[in-house]
């Protein structure tokens, strides 16, 4: 897409490793030109290790706002002046705003995905929600799952420490060994995959056989969106299952990202306004059928 610069354009970022897939360059730039305004969104490589360079660089050529993926959303925080109530809530960040030189970081990942779970048919409240996972995405959207009104949260993962860390102080959440995963999914109404198997350029691959004890009907939501369709959710497709892949979820935490970014309060009619023309944008459909 063809995208302007002036002296006055603000610069606004994605970092993260890969970050050669990333859509949300292509996905800002198409809101921020819908909604006539004068900022540039990059993509930016930073490796594990690389924060604080690139944070003094964000800085010196004065970046105003940037997201974080993998595996950057909980080692900012140390370097953040304030964080949001949702990051606080989350113990992880995707967004952070610079102003006057201090950096404040935020959580739109489970609001996000919250709002694509909606567009879905399905929602939270009194609901059995597993996840796999316990990094930053599914902590925030374990988080917002509790505060929705969720029956229970179950987090699945394969170093267990790491799970019960994140399900510490909250009386609806629980921890499960990836051995026990089969134990889980028996009575889970909604099953969601924030681990990186299966991403493209993560070099990861792996089954899914614990997704044949999936109660029936329930949906398997996966928070990779390249490639459309995941292993998590061939196997989980081929089992019978409503799947999706994480391209909503991309779509609507940029949409809150970018108002945090510019303290700008979307109404619900512009939030969908803009959640389809970013849909649409992505060429990427919430199932993977094109």
């Amino acid at each position: 897409m063809r995208v302007e610069y002036r002296n006055s354009t603000g610069l606004l970022a994605v970092i993260g490793d890969p970050i050669g897939h990333s859509l949300s360059p292509l996905l800002q730039n198409t809101m921020i030109r819908e909604l006539g305004r004068d900022d540039l969104y990059l993509a930016i490589p930073v490796k594990r290790g690389g924060l604080p360079d690139f944070l003094q660089a964000a800085r010196t050529i004065g970046i105003s706002g940037f997201n974080l993926t993998m595996p950057h959303k909980q080692d900012v925080i140390p370097y953040l002046s304030d964080l949001t109530p949702e990051a606080g809530r989350a113990g992880s960040v995707n967004s952070v705003r610079i102003r006057d030189g201090r950096m404040e970081g935020h959580s739109t990942d489970g609001i996000g995905f919250r709002r694509a779970l909606q567009d879905l048919g399905y929602d939270f409240p009194d609901r059995i929600v597993t996840i796999l996972g316990a990094g930053g995405a599914a902590r925030s959207i374990a988080m917002t799952a509790v505060d929705s009104g969720a029956r229970q949260v179950r987090i699945v993962n394969r170093t267990p420490e790491k799970a019960e860390a994140l399900c510490a102080g909250e009386p609806v959440m629980g921890a499960w060994p990836l051995t026990r995963a089969e134990e889980a999914l028996g009575d889970t109404d909604i099953l969601i995959n924030t681990t990186p198997v299966g991403m493209e350029g993560a070099g990861q691959t792996g089954g899914f056989p614990f997704l044949r004890a999936l109660k029936s009907g329930a949906p398997a939501v996966d928070c990779i969106y390249a490639p459309a369709v995941t292993p998590f959710m061939a196997a989980a497709r081929e089992l019978g299952h409503p799947v999706a892949n994480g391209i909503g979820m991309l779509v609507y935490q940029a949409i809150y990202a970018y108002g945090f970014f510019r303290e700008l309060e979307f109404d619900g009619e512009t939030v969908a306004r803009l959640g389809k023309l970013l849909l649409k944008a992505s060429g990427v459909e919430h199932s993977g059928d094109q």
